[in-house]
């Protein structure tokens, strides 16, 4: 058996740790916080795999932990799976673009699509005239189907499927400040304040006055933008909805509504208009996973689909099906990265590694089947398994029982946390951790078998918080009661609604 060897590691509070950790394995690390393991694992070991990785691309790279502090021996290249990241919150990434399954159906389209003229709807080949309105249907490339290129996407809503408009209204409220005033009041336009002296020149508007006394004029230039001789001055709204797109905005400026072109299709009137049956591009993108795999197979169960369009069925299929047995079945391959709970994101990347063909690697995890259903966190150890059939190490940093069950190798850290922590009280088998008397990990799980008695609360016990009517996101106008003075918990499957 091979082993990843570390030796003599004290990044923070570890104690010179030595461990080897067998790779093509489950390895579960777990122990009190603040112990290391985070320390060890994420600090150490992830960002050595990843310089180490970058090296050996001859991709120069800057000096890492592992400079400074032990040697280690025997890693591969490592992959982390997180429930956040910088990219998360790009608002043009989907489901299907993060999977690059909607590029899979984007092909199919292209070869078992039907192209119809744009004016009166007419089936025919392309680049022949329609026979009913002499018009040309055109030819359709793969790019003319993505929301993401400027040849497909909906020219009024730049493919995002909803148009961002600015609540002026909140801003004229604060009408007491001046306009440099309001710049600095909303951090993300500060770069515009530098622009005022130019904008103020251009219009003769005095900067020392409030909103309330600015001419009508240079209060809509300073809202919308205007031309400046020199260069433009982008205005407020434009310049906000510009850092929206980039994902660099999450304020409460902003509001959404469909767009009225597409109808939150997405794709401009080319797009739009291939379908397979009476079912275009957009309508399967917005399919749950489930149904638009029914869909597929269907489809692909009849004689008239060509040799290439079972060929990409096959591959599409399979990459439906990788989210399905992760528990992601319900998802849309239109729903927007931003919309999805940390669970549901993490389980989304777990899924997107599935999908590779990657093998000797490291994956690494801090606690992903947190905020977990427990029928989820079986899901999530079933794949986690298969990356390990498919010759990866699999390392996950994690407290919960079944994923210690399910382990090849555990590695235990403690006594305490802190100082009193940073050392390795047991390596091994799930059933030999139970025995280790030193280990806290060991005399909680030999203690859960305890019985304990359930809180009850009687009628009209105490206040309540009483909530009606909530939809946001998939909230379907739910009305509940949480008592006041009470510790509430509440549960259910990732996605289900718990967290707006």
């Amino acid at each position: 058996m091979e082993f990843i060897k570390i030796k003599n590691e004290f990044l923070h509070n570890l104690k010179h740790v030595n461990v080897e950790i067998p790779k093509n394995k489950f390895v579960v690390v777990t122990g009190v916080s603040g112990s290391g393991k985070t320390s060890l694992i994420s600090d150490i070991l992830d960002e050595v795999g990843c310089c180490e990785y970058l090296e050996s691309l001859g991709l120069p790279q800057q000096t890492c932990v592992h400079d400074y502090y032990g040697s280690i021996v025997g890693l591969n290249p490592t992959v982390c799976v997180k429930s956040s990241c910088a990219g998360r919150w790009y608002p043009r990434s989907t489901v299907g673009t993060k999977t690059g399954i909607l590029n899979y159906l984007r092909l199919f389209y292209l070869a078992e699509g039907e192209i119809r003229c744009l004016s009166c709807g007419k089936k025919n080949r392309p680049g022949c005239n329609c026979p009913i309105c002499k018009e040309e249907i055109p030819s359709v490339e793969s790019r003319q189907l993505s929301f993401n290129s400027p040849a497909g996407n909906c020219k009024k809503c730049n493919g995002m499927g909803y148009v961002v408009d600015v609540d002026f209204e909140i801003i004229r409220k604060n009408n007491h400040m001046t306009l440099p005033d309001l710049c600095t009041l909303i951090p993300e336009c500060k770069p515009l304040k530098k622009q005022l002296p130019f904008f103020a020149e251009a219009l003769h508007a005095d900067l020392s006055k409030p909103l309330r006394k600015q001419p009508a004029f240079v209060v809509d230039s300073f809202l919308n933008g205007m031309q400046l001789q020199k260069s433009n001055f982008r205005g407020i709204g434009p310049y906000l909805v510009k850092l929206y797109s980039e994902g660099n905005y999450t304020g409460n400026l902003l509001h959404k509504r469909i767009c009225p072109e597409c109808k939150g299709d997405r794709l401009n009137k080319i797009g739009r208009s291939i379908k397979i049956g009476t079912v275009s591009l957009p309508e399967a993108s917005q399919y749950s996973v489930t149904r638009l795999q029914d869909f597929i197979e269907t489809l692909m169960g009849r004689n008239e689909v060509t040799e290439l369009g079972k060929n990409i069925g096959k591959l599409l299929t399979a990459r439906l099906n990788d989210l399905i047995r992760i528990g992601l079945g319900y998802l849309t391959l239109y729903r927007t990265i931003p919309s999805l709970s940390g669970g549901e994101y993490q389980r989304l990347k777990l899924a997107s590694l599935l999908q590779s063909t990657m093998e000797d690697m490291v994956v690494i995890a801090d606690e992903p089947l947190t905020g977990l259903h427990p029928t989820e966190k079986i899901q999530v150890l079933d794949q986690m398994r298969l990356l390990c059939e498919k010759g990866n190490t699999v390392i996950i940093i994690e407290h919960n029982m079944e994923a210690m069950k399910r382990a090849d190798h555990i590695i235990d850290f403690g006594p305490f946390g802190g100082k009193r922590g940073g050392s390795i009280l047991y390596e091994g088998s799930f059933q030999g951790l139970l025995l280790c008397d030193k280990s806290i990990t060991a005399q909680y799980i030999n203690k859960i078998g305890e019985k304990f008695e359930a809180t009850t609360i009687q009628e009209n016990e105490t206040a309540s918080l009483l909530i009606k009517n909530a939809n946001a996101n998939n909230l379907k106008n739910i009305d509940v009661c949480v008592p006041l003075h009470k510790l509430a918990g509440i549960t259910g499957v990732s996605g289900s609604g718990k967290v707006p």
